[in-house]
């Protein structure tokens, strides 16, 4: 999902605008619940990613779970599941030719069709159909797909407020005599132990005290213990800016800095891919990486697996302070992981509303994680059991989590998934990441793709200033400054529209 989400929030909409509006020439429905007979499942047309998972037939209603859910929700659901390597572009080619499909997998107010005026408002629905969806949705993730009071697509609250967050290996610590860092000194202190006292005990200075991955990514929350992020808007002297002209940016590459000139960083961590950044980790060499906050249980398990011998304990630590910060740190707060837009000429709104609102309720949740009640997972007595392998087995399953896990973390299900030892493990990483995080003073604002190109553009320049300082010793003052002055010549337009709009948005 999450490099779906990513191509997703960085292609541009540019090119479908013309032809949705050339499509676009019917008038658009009234947003009054139609009647349909409870007898006759109602027909839903929906396009999805495959999330690169096997789809053995064209038929969607032929795959298990989706006929269970059909049947869960009186639905008859024509799926059609696209590659996921160009989902966004097969999708535009479906709409250029005029069919939009009921609904369709998207994460916020960029998706296409929100930007075109085709999305549909699903208040008044959410508002007579969705009991579950209004219990289960917090009011920041309405916030993300909410435009001048219009509730444009059904939402999924993060698995946590902020999804990325600092791993540690624990039992690295006890062996050093250490304690988990809380300041930015005390993790340089970690760190340095993990350089020189051989942690992982093979006689060899083989470790990696913090590893990450290419352009710059998987380093967030080393960046978030300066409270900035790369990329995210940040409200400075009255302005909205770039954080990557933050004077906070500027502390955190030369904190980079000096991770790289003292051997605390991977010294691939430009150039890291990702099956070459988890052999490190699964190597025993790696010390603190950052990671998604959900994948707690698939890394104890994986180094579990790779040193069975070594007992690994692996935890999940709140991102430490930076000298100086006072406010908020950690990753970017991002409230929604993805949203279900639906189309205005929809046929069946409410039957769309009804199925999601299913979705959100304990036995939609239960379904959503673990499958068929009777085949995956049944209940004994007053609990659940739940059969993972059978579950995993299914290389199609993996879908029907990617699609319609619509809640944010369950505590009582990952209690029935996991040893009481990980879904304690769990449960804490979520308390980090819900305690933490950096605001997102745009969230809402939709795109204007005129100035995605401008905006790549200086991205990219911002990664390569970062490199130059941190490895090729480019003076941090001057090389950042200059960039700084850059955007201000080559962004202003950006900068301009971010503040003018968070002032008419969401100044208080």
């Amino acid at each position: 999902m999450k490099s779906f989400r990513m191509a997703v929030s960085m292609v541009s909409v540019a090119a479908i605008m013309t032809s949705l509006a050339a499509c676009s020439t019917e008038k658009k429905s009234e947003a009054t619940p139609a009647v349909n007979s409870p007898s006759v499942p109602a027909k839903i047309k929906m396009y999805v990613p495959d999330f690169n998972q096997p789809v053995s037939t064209s038929n969607a209603m032929e795959i298990p779970f989706v006929k269970y859910l059909a049947e869960k929700t009186n639905t008859n659901l024509n799926i059609e599941f696209m590659s996921a390597s160009n989902a966004i572009e097969n999708y535009r080619l479906k709409v250029a030719s005029g069919d939009y499909g009921d609904v369709h997998l998207g994460y916020g107010l960029f998706d296409d069709l929100i930007v075109a005026g085709r999305a549909m408002d699903l208040k008044p629905y959410i508002d007579k159909y969705g009991p579950n969806i209004k219990k289960n949705v917090p009011q920041e993730t309405w916030d993300a797909i909410t435009d001048k009071g219009k509730i444009l697509g059904i939402p999924s609250p993060s698995f946590a407020k902020t999804e990325r967050i600092l791993y540690i290996r624990k039992d690295w610590l006890d062996k050093l005599g250490l304690q988990v860092p809380k300041t930015s000194d005390e993790l340089l202190h970690v760190l340095r132990e993990f350089r020189d006292k051989d942690p992982n005990g093979n006689g060899k200075k083989d470790e990696i005290p913090f590893s990450m991955r290419d352009k710059w990514s998987w380093g967030e929350n080393i960046f978030g213990m300066f409270g900035i992020n790369p990329d995210n808007p940040v409200l400075e002297n009255g302005e909205i800016i770039n954080g990557n002209m933050s004077v906070n940016m500027k502390k955190a590459i030369g904190f980079f800095k000096t991770l790289y000139d003292e051997k605390l960083l991977d010294a691939d961590f430009l150039t890291n891919q990702r099956p070459q950044w988890e052999q490190k980790i699964k190597a025993d060499q790696v010390g603190v990486w950052n990671h998604a906050v959900d994948l707690l249980p698939k890394w104890q398990d994986d180094l579990n697996k790779a040193l069975p011998d070594k007992k690994p304990q692996v935890i999940t630590i709140a991102t430490p302070k930076a000298n100086g910060v006072t406010g908020p740190v950690g990753r970017i707060i991002n409230p929604i992981s993805k949203a279900y837009i639906v189309d205005k000429d929809a046929k069946n709104p409410e039957a769309i509303v009804k199925l999601f609102d299913w979705l959100y309720s304990e036995e939609g949740q239960r379904f959503a994680e673990m499958g068929i009640e009777g085949d995956t997972y049944k209940k004994e007595g007053d609990k659940y059991v739940y059969d993972a392998k059978k579950d995993t087995d299914s290389k199609v399953n993996q879908l029907r989590e990617n699609l319609f896990k619509m809640h944010s973390f369950n505590e009582s299900i990952t209690a029935v998934k996991q040893s009481p030892e990980i879904a304690a493990k769990l449960k804490t990483t979520v308390d980090q990441a819900n305690s933490e995080g950096v605001s997102y003073p745009l969230l809402g604002k939709p795109v204007n793709p005129q100035l995605n190109g401008v905006k790549t553009n200086l991205d990219n320049a911002w990664r390569e200033m970062a490199a130059k300082i941190v490895v090729g010793n480019s003076p941090l003052d001057a090389t950042f400054d200059e960039y700084v002055k850059r955007y201000r010549t080559e962004g202003g337009a950006i900068l301009k529209e971010d503040t003018d709009w968070y002032n008419a948005n969401k100044k208080k």
